[in-house]
């Protein structure tokens, strides 16, 4: 055990800068051990699409995760953005953008005035929005 340890702290040298030596070699180590975690943690989940990326779906333009983990309260936001004019009316104009993309509507000509029955089914949980960070998009055409 402890030749091997002697093992890996000598392949970091050459990595290191050479000032705080114990320092930077402990981060390297520290960083081996995550990367270590998350090969073993991907070992026992390879055989299982990943929850939250849609798989086979190239036939659509682009594709981004269901991660939520860049929560966006509603209310807050609102409340810090109360003297833009961007905001007026958001939350109705965001139902409606909702409402057009569930029921399969063209958002080009935008004409259909939705009830305020229909605005209240839909429900944003916790009244919270997620920030995407990252999207695939497909492109079937490289001369961009």
């Amino acid at each position: 055990q402890g030749e091997l340890a002697h093992r890996a702290l000598k392949a970091f040298y050459p990595l290191i800068s050479k000032r705080d030596t114990p320092g930077q070699l402990a981060k390297h180590e520290r960083r081996r051990r995550v990367l270590r975690r998350v090969a073993e943690h991907d070992l026992h989940f390879t055989d299982q699409p990943p929850v939250d990326v849609p798989v086979g779906l190239t036939e659509h333009h682009y594709i981004h995760t269901l991660c939520r983990n860049n929560p966006l309260d509603l209310f807050n936001f609102l409340r810090d953005h109360d003297s833009d004019p961007a905001v007026s009316a958001f939350i109705p104009k965001l139902k409606d953008h909702i409402l057009y993309r569930l029921r399969n509507l063209d958002v080009s000509y935008c004409d259909h005035a939705f009830t305020d029955a229909e605005r209240n089914s839909v429900i944003i949980l916790n009244n919270r929005l997620y920030s995407v960070q990252t999207m695939q998009v497909h492109y079937t055409t490289y001369d961009l």
